[in-house]
């Protein structure tokens, strides 16, 4: 029976980052869920209040990395305050309307389609600050990616220490 559960639980670290690239799947979730099926069925005393404090923190640093990169980046290339509300409603519009690409291509039409219509930029600045979006993405991938593989690290350490 533990192997078993061991495999779900391996299963679910996996399933967490398939989650960075297939934004319907809840990334950090899988986590959580890993280390859950482990405290409560095969060692409750094993994980300690550090490990799920650190849980809590990694989470909220994961949300919130996810949010700011994209607006941010959208700045950072040149975008107006209301293209980094378009990055941030086109990531949620397109989480539903083409999941899993919409995430990305949504964000950067509208950026891109804000910044030469209602901003009144050149085309070529206008796709400066969409390509913003795509940087703002992969940085928040990339974020994410290490913050789980760090919470991943954390319930090792606790669980073999």
């Amino acid at each position: 029976m533990e192997v078993f559960l061991w495999v779900l639980i391996v299963a679910c670290f996996i399933l967490s980052f398939v989650g960075l690239v297939v934004p319907i799947l809840p990334a950090a979730l899988f986590v959580w869920a890993g280390a859950a099926l482990y405290h409560f069925f095969i060692d409750s005393a094993a994980l300690g209040s550090l490990t799920w404090v650190g849980f809590i923190v990694l989470t909220t640093l994961m949300m919130v990395s996810d949010q700011l990169a994209s607006v941010y980046s959208v700045k950072r290339y040149g975008g107006s305050r209301l293209s980094s509300f378009a990055s941030f409603v086109g990531a949620f519009i397109g989480l539903f309307a083409a999941p899993p690409w919409g995430v990305l291509v949504v964000p950067f039409f509208l950026v891109f389609l804000v910044e030469l219509v209602f901003q009144k930029r050149s085309p070529e600045m206008s796709m400066r600050a969409a390509v913003g979006t795509i940087v703002g993405f992969v940085s928040s991938l990339v974020a994410k990616a290490l913050l789980q593989l760090v919470m991943i690290i954390l319930f090792l350490a606790d669980v073999f220490a």
